[in-house]
């Protein structure tokens, strides 16, 4: 997919003018059309998708034990950091279900994480190691 660089309109690759504006297009750089970034509200509420390595830890891990630091420091009790402890299950489970898919596996593989000994395999795997490169049946590579 190729857009004209003057209007902006869809035009075909292989296009010498372009056929709306009439401005000439270079044959030489493809501008193709990205996705969309994911908002935070999909990051954190959405099944769907995938999640790079580095908006895993940058937007998620490190921002949510952040907070957990806070709600310590702020209550000596625990009360506060149990009531953030329980409303991150549904965020937490969420974005590791979009790692999964970068890894171009089912959610379902979080199930591994209950097996003693073998759960060190996904949580090593979901954390530290890239997603499949390109697109894979979850959607569009989240690097590009």
């Amino acid at each position: 997919m190729k857009f004209c660089h003057s209007c902006g309109n869809q035009v075909l690759l292989t296009a010498v003018i372009c056929p709306n504006c009439g401005a000439a297009q270079s044959t030489q750089t493809v501008i193709t059309h990205q996705p969309p970034a994911m908002s935070m509200a999909d990051l954190l509420f959405s099944f769907q998708g995938r999640t790079s390595l580095w908006t895993y830890w940058f937007r998620f891990i490190f921002p949510l034990y952040a907070l957990y630091a806070l709600t310590l420091m702020l209550d000596s009790s625990g009360v506060l950091f149990m009531i953030t402890f329980v409303l991150a299950i549904y965020p937490n489970l969420a974005v590791s279900v979009k790692r999964c898919h970068d890894r171009d596996r089912s959610g379902l593989f979080l199930l591994v994480l209950f097996v003693p000994i073998v759960s060190i395999w996904p949580a090593i795997e979901l954390a530290f190691i890239p997603g499949s490169y390109g697109t894979n049946q979850y959607g569009p590579d989240p690097r590009n």
